[in-house]
């Protein structure tokens, strides 16, 4: 990712001829750098979190954490998630800042003059975990005294609808067949071709612009509005 207080120039190509640029593909100059840092954790709570040999990386020119996330929360259907796992927050959420639930979750914003320094102090960074019980699959989830995931929401089932159409058991006597099985089926990458980057930034009418390849606009807009404390129109995607 990118950060800055200028746009960046972009060519739009009048016709497709496969040179289109992605977001890691646009100029930058005089453009910061900046890496997120995941907690590579499944389920465990953060003890301690030391950023000092972080910050003495020359280059480095800010780290973020949760505690400058003004409303520390996101979601898509329901703001479930921590935008940063950390030990301080605002406060101004119910979601336990503590704990990650998935190695994705993001625990620091490492901004630098150059990429490197940015790689280079996110691997510096130093913390502490409390391992939690894992909770590997739907079945165990749901499964009488599992372990909650989240706690504040009192249960590991998020949304449960019942559909009936007809009547399934009258008509069971006029298969020709009846198969019974247990399915499995793996996960599925839909493997999309850009790099994932962004390019940051505050326009001419003062409004924080990222530019990324993405599908919910609207949506992404919504939820960064929301942990900054902005009105959506306040943010440009």
């Amino acid at each position: 990712m990118t950060l800055g207080t200028s746009q960046p120039r972009i060519d739009a190509p009048d016709k497709v001829t496969g040179e289109a640029r992605y977001p890691a593909d646009l100029p930058a100059e005089g453009h910061l750098h900046a890496v997120v840092v995941f907690s590579d954790q499944p389920h465990a709570r953060m003890t301690a979190m030391d950023l000092s040999k972080a910050h003495a990386v020359p280059g480095v020119v800010e780290i973020f954490t949760a505690a400058d996330v003004p409303v520390n929360e996101y979601g898509l259907t329901m703001f479930d998630q921590p935008v940063m796992v950390g030990l301080d927050d605002t406060g101004r959420s119910d979601v336990p800042a503590a704990v990650s639930r998935w190695e994705a979750d993001h625990i620091a914003l490492v901004v630098a003059e150059t990429p490197d320094a940015a790689r280079q102090a996110a691997e510096a960074i130093e913390v502490s975990w409390e391992q939690l019980p894992i909770v590997p699959d739907l079945d165990a989830a749901l499964a009488e005294g599992a372990p909650e995931v989240h706690p504040e929401k009192g249960s590991n089932a998020y949304l449960h609808y019942k559909i009936r159409k007809g009547d399934p058991s009258a008509v069971w006597h006029e298969a020709a067949a009846i198969v019974e099985a247990t399915y499995t089926v793996p996960h599925q990458e839909h493997a999309y071709l850009q790099p994932e980057a962004a390019v940051a930034y505050v326009d001419a009418e003062g409004r924080p612009t990222v530019e990324i390849a993405g599908q919910w606009t609207h949506e992404d807009q919504m939820q960064i509005a929301h942990a900054l404390d902005l009105e959506d129109e306040q943010v440009r995607m």
